[in-house]
């Protein structure tokens, strides 16, 4: 899981070790095998301290993985795997993470990414604005590429390219991935669960036939 801030950590994290929901986590993995920003865990464990910074103020042990990746990154490689596959190959080191990543299903033809030369950085991510329902990252490649971002998996959460709707795909078992096109582009992130769009869609249709007796009671008065 990944925070922007120690205390947003602290806070969640202890929320969640209460509610016992941690146990439901995916993928339970090593320490240090996948791009986590922060490991939770009993009281009195304890990590190498040349990669993992103690937080303090929690009865149970928080560590800041000082070597995670960054939250969004571009990468030009990937594979697919799924359930027990996916999580051998995390666990067993067997993924670059800052060149590759693992998604649940094989893209479009047109979404697959190209490789960049061995030596250049696949592209650039930056965020631009980071809300609870809303993420916008500006992106930067010579060619088309795979955008991460080390946010939790979820439904719900819809993207879209310089306004134009695209799908997400599962990455490396728990994250989020999106195909983006070469050139600098802005990918949105938004969280609209379908419990919101069905309301909204509701309530316009109250409001349409709602319209519709107004008119037809003012046309009656005026015959």
């Amino acid at each position: 899981m990944a925070f922007r801030s120690d205390h947003r950590a602290r806070r969640r994290l202890l929320q969640l070790h209460r509610w016992e929901v941690l146990e439901r986590f995916a993928p339970r993995l090593p320490v240090g095998a996948a791009p986590m920003h922060y490991v939770l865990g009993p009281a009195g464990m304890t990590l190498p301290a040349d990669r993992f910074t103690r937080v303090e103020g929690m009865s149970a042990a928080l560590y800041k993985n000082e070597r995670a990746l960054p939250r969004t990154f571009v990468v030009d490689r990937y594979r697919v795997a799924t359930g027990n596959a996916a999580r051998r190959l995390l666990r067993d080191g067997g993924i670059d993470y800052r060149r590759e990543v693992l998604l649940e299903s094989e893209p479009d033809a047109g979404d697959r990414p190209e490789a960049a030369s061995a030596l250049a950085t696949p592209g650039h991510a930056r965020i631009l604005r980071y809300q609870d329902e809303r993420l916008d990252i500006e992106t930067d490649a010579s060619g088309r590429r795979l955008l991460v971002l080390t946010d939790a998996w979820f439904p719900g959460w819809t993207a879209t390219i310089d306004g134009r709707p695209v799908p997400i795909f599962r990455a490396d078992v728990a994250f989020r991935a999106v195909s983006v096109p070469a050139g600098r582009h802005v990918v949105a992130f938004e969280y609209r669960p379908a419990s919101v769009r069905i309301g909204a869609w509701m309530s316009a249709l109250a409001l349409a036939i709602a319209a519709l007796m107004l008119l037809s009671g003012l046309g009656r008065r005026t015959t």
